[in-house]
């Protein structure tokens, strides 16, 4: 017998007033269909507290305020309202609404790019996340290259993104939030771009996540199985594991980010560690080099043959081996993954790449030597 739900005809706050009115259709009907006679009375609860009560006609449209005594914040408020008749209660309507100032809106279209990778951009905010209110003028962004601040209450919608032409290569990435009153937005974020030139020496590549991005992974023979990145699997951290296919023998190409070689004369150092994931099922790997990110380019430039990987990760072994370049320039490593069909993992982490003190012209080790007895055993 108690009277239907009000109607929720919305709320009037203005700007970001925390103080304003709140509108209702008030039941013309109890719940059984049958008309209201006599006036009724509502109970307006605001977040759960008890707030106002009013003796109103039925059918009528209502305005209720809502004053300072409210204690309202930035923020969705809950507004639930019944209406009874003498001890019979309705059934109650609630409803949320956004007053003051409102969480600006992610910024959009943000944008970093390799080829202006000096500057970059994005879309201006122009609404909060509930539609509620933003006093634009007082906008700002603060802007993150890496992690790294680079630009904090600025108005405009572009800025210097701090990276230089002669950076070393590497990912980098660009975040832009918005504030306004206090209020701050999400990161709108952009797309990863790798930009740099090749990497100074001694150069080492964990490799982190991020890093893993630099590095060029070929499925040279077309099977779908290639080298991955395993973040924190079981003891051994963050490595590149190539997966066994079950019919062709692997030629999978993993080709560590350009280096920059300026001394052809001196030799150059390269190691890893590998292990494997069982060793009663060994794998191989071979390591080349060259000038290009391909295996066409790099196939007569073998730093280290075929090897057997028979050792697990409690037994991992660090490969290193020496190479010489003909002239400056930029060059790539990799290592090939060679294992006969139907093997299981191979594991690869921790490059190394540096310039040694070797000099190619120096001379070569002594080899061969023998010692010859003398008399009485005398040597």
């Amino acid at each position: 017998k108690g009277p239907k739900a009000p109607e929720w005809k919305g709320a009037d706050f203005v700007g970001n007033q925390k103080t304003g009115h709140v509108k209702y259709g008030m039941p013309a009907e109890l719940n059984d269909g049958s008309a209201i006679s006599g006036n009724i009375e509502y109970v307006l609860s605001v977040n759960d507290k008890e707030y106002k009560t009013g003796t109103v006609s039925p059918g009528t449209d209502v305005s209720v305020e809502i004053g300072s005594d409210a204690g309202l914040s930035d923020g969705l408020v809950k507004f639930e309202i019944f209406c009874k008749q003498g001890e019979h209660e309705g059934k109650s309507r609630s409803n949320q609404a956004y007053v003051g100032n409102d969480t600006p809106m992610p910024p959009a279209n943000v944008t970093l790019s390799a080829d202006n990778i000096g500057e970059l951009s994005w879309s201006p905010v122009e609404k909060g996340v509930h539609d509620g209110y933003l006093e634009l003028d007082k906008l700002t962004y603060t802007v993150k290259v890496n992690g790294k601040t680079v630009a904090s209450g600025i108005t405009g919608t572009k800025c210097v993104s701090g990276i230089l032409a002669n950076n070393e290569m590497a990912v980098y990435s660009a975040e832009v939030t918005a504030a306004c009153n206090g209020m701050v937005s999400e990161p709108g974020k952009s797309k990863d771009v790798i930009y740099g030139s090749a990497l100074e020496l001694p150069a080492y590549l964990a490799p982190t996540p991020r890093e893993k991005a630099l590095f060029t992974i070929l499925d040279n023979n077309w099977d779908s199985q290639m080298w991955t990145l395993m973040e924190d699997a079981d003891s051994y951290g963050t490595a590149f594991r190539y997966a066994y296919d079950s019919y062709n023998e692997a030629d999978d190409w993993l080709i560590l980010p350009p280096v920059a070689v300026n001394n052809p004369d001196k030799y150059l150092k390269f190691s890893f560690d590998a292990w494997c994931q069982q060793s009663n099922i060994p794998e191989s790997f071979e390591v080349y080099f060259g000038k290009e990110n391909n295996a066409e380019a790099m196939m007569d430039n073998k730093i280290m043959d075929q090897t057997i990987v028979n050792y697990t990760w409690d037994n991992r072994r660090n490969h290193d081996m020496l190479f010489k370049v003909d002239e400056p320039g930029k060059y790539y490593v990799a290592v090939r993954a060679t294992s006969p069909k139907d093997r299981f993992y191979l594991f690869v982490n921790n490059f190394r790449l540096s310039e040694t003190d070797i000099d190619i012209h120096g001379p070569a080790a002594v080899t061969d030597i023998r010692a010859t007895q003398g008399e009485k055993g005398a040597l």
